[in-house]
């Protein structure tokens, strides 16, 4: 599954992320209003767009911590 699938926002959002093929990375990157002229949309669901971008960022940081973290209490 891809990451926009995971992101809170509507399938018609996500549509028009999918169809620019934007990664998370380059998404996290810019600001709202970049994403919104970017995607030529209005400056609150550009917002929109990058605080979900933000939340799934920082959720799988936090994944991956919790996951490395197990790791090295399981290496002898």
């Amino acid at each position: 599954m891809d990451y926009i699938e995971k992101l809170d926002l509507p399938d018609g959002l996500k549509e028009i992320l999918r169809s620019h093929g934007l990664v998370a990375d380059e998404l996290s990157k810019m600001s709202g209003d970049e994403i919104s002229s970017f995607l030529n949309i209005d400056g609150d669901i550009g917002r929109m767009v990058k605080n979900a971008v933000r939340d799934y960022v920082k959720n799988e940081n936090e994944r991956e911590a919790m996951v490395s973290s197990a790791e090295k209490q399981s290496s002898p």
